[in-house]
């Protein structure tokens, strides 16, 4: 196969012109046959169902099983505690290799709370929430075609009904009680009783004028008594409930209360009211808060003697070098042809 590629390049002045030819020669030299010829019978034989004569391995013996660590576990339970039992046996790796568990010489049923494993010789049953029937003789037998070991060992439930509900030691438990009321005890000089009087304001709210729309306020005040358990605090805008959220926080303190109004806006303007009460009477603090409308377009610059150096420098600048005049080129020219 033959071809021919040209470039052509134009500009104002003229155009340039090169061409180049490309002949692609057809490789009919492709191997049809393997380079492998005994893979390749080996194949064909895989492909028609004929089996690879292997020599014969000798099938491994294994001997008689072995515990080298005998049947473990807890002795002695109380009702409704889980017991575990472990073992290890040899030989390892043993295909023919099984496990039989007995209790009192009958033959375990697994199920919800019985549970067993073995692996690579190590052998566990699990026995969940044991109850008084559990008691008895466990029995692990291991089975392979050469022969059988056993391993046992034996577990006592005790019902929750034996626990003892009376100390064994009445004396010191007796001293007991009394070390622990010493230690609760509250000190006289600790214990403040109820104040026995209404709410009344030891520091007022302040008015907050002439705010900026953004702007942060804070306002605070003094409410005695300060411990009274039954000490109501609200707060009001304009007579109304005022609704607290995350622009609006209040808290109450120890007698110390404060409103706290994040990024004012003009209608935060309004008489707001602090409410103390309790059993015996109330008490209110009022202030005002005043925000100035702020436009969110500014039309006057924040910094007018900045404005005629702004102007200077956006003017035109007289560098004191005549017109470039504006380059001149030639038509194109192919310094290397295709």
């Amino acid at each position: 196969m033959k071809e021919c590629i040209c470039a052509e390049l134009q500009n104002a002045l003229g155009e340039a012109v090169t061409t180049a030819s490309m002949k692609i020669r057809t490789k009919a030299s492709i191997q049809s046959e393997t380079q492998h010829p005994e893979g390749m019978r080996k194949i064909r034989q895989l492909e028609e169902g004929r089996e690879v004569v292997r020599p014969d391995e000798p099938e491994q013996a294994f001997e008689k099983p072995i515990f080298t660590q005998l049947l473990t576990g807890p002795s002695e339970l109380w009702e409704g505690q889980r017991a575990h039992f472990e073992a290890r046996v040899v030989p390892v790796g043993d295909p023919t290799m099984r496990y039989q568990w007995f209790q009192n010489g009958v033959e375990l049923k697994m199920g919800s709370r019985f549970h067993v494993t073995q692996d690579f010789g190590f052998v566990t049953l699990d026995i969940m929430s044991t109850v008084p029937e559990d008691s008895g003789i466990y029995m692990c037998k291991a089975i392979n075609a050469a022969g059988e070991a056993v391993s046992s060992t034996t577990l006592k439930v005790k019902p929750r009904s034996a626990i003892s509900g009376e100390p064994l030691q009445p004396d010191a438990w007796q001293k007991i009680q009394l070390k622990e009321a010493e230690m609760s005890r509250i000190p006289e000089g600790v214990i403040e009783t109820t104040p026995q009087m209404a709410p009344v304001f030891t520091k007022h709210l302040t008015n907050a004028d002439n705010l900026i729309e953004g702007a942060h306020v804070y306002l605070e005040a003094q409410v005695e008594p300060k411990a009274d358990p039954n000490l109501k605090i609200e707060w009001f805008k304009n007579g109304k409930p005022l609704t607290t959220g995350a622009r609006i926080r209040t808290t109450f303190d120890f007698g110390l209360v404060t409103l706290s109004v994040n990024g004012v806006r003009p209608d935060d303007s309004a008489i707001y009211t602090c409410k103390a009460t309790n059993l015996l009477g109330e008490a209110v603090s009022t202030c005002t808060i005043k925000v100035e409308d702020r436009h969110w377009l500014l039309g006057n610059s924040l910094r007018p003697e900045a404005l005629p150096l702004i102007d200077a420098l956006e003017g035109p600048k007289d560098t004191g070098r005549g017109e470039i005049p504006e380059p001149i080129f030639e038509g194109p020219v192919f310094i290397s042809h295709l």
